[in-house]
């Protein structure tokens, strides 16, 4: 097993988002979004993977660096940087959901949704034409940032409730 804990080193489940930080990839959506779903009771975390630094629009950085630095964020929105693909697959494996926010992509999902599809772990995309190609039972598509936020607590209460099961089912 591929040792994470230098990426991630928390007790809480998480999203994970494996996408570059071009505008395309929509993480100002989902980062906002994120913080509605931690204000209103959202127990998992999010991770972001990718080079924050591999820079295609500076503005665009800025307001994600600037929303990263917001205190309700701390210990709940974690970034790795540009990491080896193995860590990124240990994190995805141990992740309760892929977010694919992009607002447009030239193939459907981009990489990870394959790796997550491979990985049978459920998945948050955006309602894009290229992404509705993807045919997976574990897909949520969303349009609007209520359906994003909805989707979050839905695969929430999905993971809380097969944990509740477990346990029962244990006594």
């Amino acid at each position: 097993k591929v040792n994470i804990s230098n990426y991630y080193n928390s007790n809480n489940k998480y999203f994970i988002i494996c996408n570059q930080f071009w505008r395309h990839k929509n993480h100002l959506l989902v980062l906002k979004v994120f913080e509605k779903y931690i204000e209103r009771g959202g127990v998992n975390n999010l991770i972001l993977t990718g080079d924050i630094d591999y820079v295609k629009d500076h503005n665009y950085i800025k307001k994600i660096k600037v929303l990263l630095k917001k205190k309700i964020f701390i210990d709940r929105v974690f970034y790795t940087g540009n990491i080896k693909k193995k860590y990124q697959i240990e994190l995805l494996k141990n992740s309760i959901a892929l977010i694919q926010p992009s607002s447009f992509e030239g193939g459907p999902g981009a990489g990870a949704i394959n790796e997550a599809i491979a990985l049978n772990l459920p998945i948050i995309a955006s309602n894009i034409i290229v992404n509705k190609e993807i045919k997976y039972k574990k897909i949520n598509f969303f349009n609007t940032r209520q359906e994003l936020l909805n989707s979050f607590f839905l695969i929430e209460s999905q993971k809380k409730s097969k944990i509740d099961h477990f346990k029962q089912s244990c006594y």
